[in-house]
C-alpha cells in the first residue's frame, strides 16, 4: 500500500468465525535498555484502554457477543488478532485498531497489570522457560533478549518506556492479515491505521550471533528438571532449509514417540515393579526448531525429574550428538507426521491468520496447507539426511562428545552437610553449554546477604577530657564534644510518639496487604454505577422511543379546560366527595335518613 502497510486475506473454509491480525515486526529483540521487558508488556495490556474506547467498554461487549480480542509475541514479531463472526466485524474492527495502534498505557494501569506479570512468571510452566532460557544462552545480540519481562524489572517500569518501545509501529513494520474476511474490507482496515513515520532505530541493523554459553532457573525442591540443548538452525528466508529443519524435527518427534512407547512395553512385558517404572516411563524428549528472520536454533528439549535429571541430561546430548543417524524410511515418516501438524491446524482461523502474517514478514508465500505439501513432497529424503550430517558436523566437528559427557564428575562440589535451615533454599542447579554439550550439577552457593564492615569499631576519645581544667570561665566559653558521662533522659512523650510510630506502621502494612483488594472493590463499584448509569439512561431511550404526541396535546387540552373542585360549601371546608354530591355531580347518599343534608 501507499502508506507501507502490506495487506493479505485468506478465504474461509466454511467455518462460522473469522479473524483479523495487525502484526508489528517489532518484538523482545527492539527492545533497548530502559526498555527491557516492555514486549511482556504491551502482550498483558493488550485489552487495556485506548483513545477511544476503555477496558470496561471494549471487555463487556466483546463478551456479550462472543468474541475475542488477543495478543501473541515472540523475539520477531508482535500480533493483535480479533476473532469474531464475520457479521460482527464491522462493529468490533474498530476495538482492533484502538487496542494495537492507539493504546494509552496510563500509569495506573501499568501499576495495576504488575502483579498479573509477577504471577505470570511465576505459573509460567517449565517447558516454556527453558525453551526462552536456551535461546538466552545461545544467542549473543539482540536475540538474546527474553520475551518475558525479569521479576527485578517489572516494578521499574513505567508508562514513558511504553510509549517509547511502541515507536517501533510503523508502517514499514505493520502487516494486516484476515481469515474468513472479504479482502476489500482488510484493506478499508489497513488504510485506516495512522501510525507515525519510520523512526531509525540501531536494533533493525543488528544481526544476532551464536555463542556458547548456559543459563538455569531454580524452581525449588520437587519441582520438574528441563534441560534443552540447541544447536545452529535456519532462518525465515530460505524456505526450502527451513522445510528441511521441520521435516527433521517431525521425524524425530516420531522417534522419541517410538522410544517411549517401547519403553511402555518392556515394563508391562517384564512386569517391573510400580516404584522402578519412573525413571524410564516420566522422562520425555521433544526436538524444537525456531526460527527468525535471518537465524533460527535446532535442539532438543528433555523434561524428567530431578532426581533423575544426570541421566536424561546424558541422553539429550547424545541425542542432539547422534541427530544424523536416520535412514529413508524415517524421513518418510517425519514428512507425514509433518502434514498432519499441518492439516490440524488448517481450521482455525486465527492460526491461519497469524501464520499469513509471519509468512509476509518472512517473504514467504505458502497459501494454502496443499502447497505445503507440495513443497514437502518435492524435497528428496537425501537433501535431508545429508543436512542433519551439515548440522553434526558444523557444530560438533571440534567436540569429542564422550569426553565432554565424561567431564560431568568434574563439576560437581564435594559433599558437605546442609543444615536443616539450608535444605529448602539451596537446591541443586542444572548447568548446561550449547555449544560444547557440557552440563553439571552442582550446589547452589549459600550466600549471606549481610554485608559486614570491613573495619572495625574505634571508639573516639573527647580530647577534653584529657586536658587539666584551669580555669571555670574557659570552660564556659569553650564549645566542644559533649561529655562522656551519662546524661538522664526523660521520657515524658516516650509511648505516646512509640504509639504513634506503630499506628503509622500498622497503617502501612494494612495499606500493602489490603491495597489489591480494596483496588477490586474500588472497580466493582465503579461498574456497578456504570451498570445504573447505563440502565438510566436505556429507561430515557425507552420513555423517548414511547413518546406520543398526539397523546401530549390531548392531556394539555383536557388539562387546560378542567374546571377545579372547589374546596368550600357556604364557607365550610368540606370533603370532596360531599361537595361532589352537593354539586349534584354525584348521587346524593341520604346521611341519617334524611333528605337534606344540613351542613
Amino acid at each position: 500500500m501507499l502508506n507501507g502497510v502490506r495487506v493479505a486475506a485468506a478465504q474461509s473454509l466454511g467455518a462460522q468465525l473469522s479473524a483479523c491480525t495487525i502484526m508489528f515486526q517489532a518484538g523482545s529483540r527492539l527492545e533497548r535498555d530502559n526498555q527491557l521487558g516492555a514486549s511482556h508488556f504491551v502482550r498483558a495490556m493488550s485489552g487495556c484502554s485506548g483513545h477511544a474506547y476503555s477496558l470496561v467498554g471494549k471487555a463487556r461487549v466483546l463478551q456479550q457477543r462472543g468474541c475475542y480480542l488477543t495478543c501473541s509475541s515472540d523475539r520477531q514479531t508482535l500480533a493483535f488478532t480479533l476473532r469474531c463472526p464475520f457479521p460482527h466485524f464491522h462493529d468490533l474492527k474498530y476495538f482492533l485498531v484502538d487496542t494495537a495502534t492507539r493504546c494509552c498505557f496510563h500509569e495506573w494501569e501499568v501499576s495495576d497489570i504488575k502483579p498479573f506479570i509477577k504471577d505470570n512468571l511465576l505459573r509460567m510452566s517449565s517447558e516454556q522457560r527453558a525453551l526462552d532460557l536456551v535461546q538466552k544462552a545461545f544467542w549473543a545480540g539482540p536475540l538474546h533478549q527474553s520475551m518475558f519481562c525479569d521479576e527485578a524489572r517489572v516494578d521499574s517500569m513505567s508508562s514513558a518506556n511504553l510509549k517509547d518501545f511502541v515507536t517501533n509501529f510503523t508502517p514499514s513494520n505493520c502487516i494486516v492479515t484476515s481469515c474468513g474476511i472479504p479482502f476489500e474490507d482488510t484493506l478499508k482496515l489497513a488504510e485506516g491505521l495512522h501510525l507515525q513515520c519510520d523512526v531509525c532505530c540501531e536494533q533493525e541493523h543488528m544481526f544476532s550471533f551464536p555463542r556458547g554459553g548456559y543459563e538455569w532457573h531454580d524452581l525449588g525442591s520437587g519441582s520438574d528438571t528441563c534441560v534443552a540443548a540447541a544447536l545452529l538452525g535456519c532462518g525465515t528466508q530460505d524456505l526450502c532449509c527451513l522445510m528441511k529443519h521441520s521435516i527433521l524435527a517431525a521425524t524425530w518427534d516420531v522417534l522419541f514417540a517410538q522410544l517411549r512407547e517401547g519403553a511402555l512395553d518392556r515394563i508391562v512385558r517384564d512386569q517391573t515393579p510400580l516404584g522402578c517404572q519412573t525413571d524410564e516411563l516420566y522422562p520425555t524428549y521433544k526436538p524444537f526448531s525456531i526460527s527468525y528472520m535471518e537465524t533460527g536454533v535446532f535442539g532438543v528439549l528433555a523434561k524428567s525429574h530431578s532426581s533423575n535429571a544426570n541421566k536424561v541430561a546424558n541422553t539429550a546430548a547424545q541425542l542432539l550428538a547422534n541427530v544424523d543417524k536416520l535412514s529413508v524410511e524415517h524421513i518418510d515418516y517425519g514428512k507425514k507426521r509433518l502434514k498432519l501438524n499441518l492439516s490440524i491446524n488448517e481450521e482455525n482461523c486465527v492460526n491461519i491468520s497469524e501464520s499469513l502474517g509471519l509468512q509476509m514478514a518472512s517473504k514467504v508465500h505458502i497459501d494454502a496447507p496443499l502447497n505445503a505439501y507440495c513443497v514437502i513432497d518435492s524435497i528428496p529424503n537425501e537433501e535431508v539426511l545429508q543436512l542433519a550430517k551439515d548440522i553434526v558436523s558444523r557444530n560438533l566437528r571440534r567436540i569429542n562428545v564422550a569426553t565432554a559427557l565424561n567431564t560431568l564428575k568434574e563439576f560437581k562440589s564435594p559433599p558437605k552437610y546442609i543444615s536443616k535451615e539450608s535444605i529448602v533454599s539451596n537446591c541443586k542447579i542444572i548447568t548446561f553449554s550449547p555449544r560444547s554439550i557440557g552440563f553439571g550439577i552442582e550446589d547452589k552457593p549459600s550466600i549471606s546477604r549481610v554485608k559486614q564492615d570491613p573495619l572495625s569499631y574505634i571508639p573516639i576519645i573527647n580530647p577534653r577530657s584529657i586536658l587539666p581544667i584551669i580555669d571555670t570561665n574557659w570552660r564556659k566559653d569553650e564549645i566542644g564534644l559533649p561529655a562522656i558521662r551519662q546524661e538522664e533522659k526523660q521520657a515524658v512523650r516516650l509511648i505516646v510518639i512509640r504509639r504513634k510510630k506503630m499506628k503509622k506502621h500498622q497503617r502501612n502494612k494494612l495499606w500493602k496487604r489490603m491495597r489489591h483488594r480494596w483496588a477490586r472493590i474500588k472497580k466493582r463499584r465503579r461498574q456497578i454505577k456504570e451498570k445504573i448509569f447505563q440502565n438510566e439512561l436505556l429507561a430515557m431511550v425507552k420513555a423517548a422511543n414511547e413518546f406520543s404526541a398526539e397523546q401530549y396535546v390531548a392531556s394539555k387540552i383536557e388539562s387546560a379546560n378542567h374546571t377545579p373542585l372547589p374546596t368550600r360549601w357556604r364557607h365550610k371546608r368540606l370533603p370532596a366527595f360531599i361537595i361532589r354530591q352537593l354539586l349534584g355531580i354525584d348521587k346524593k347518599i341520604n346521611y341519617k335518613h334524611t333528605d337534606v343534608y344540613k351542613a
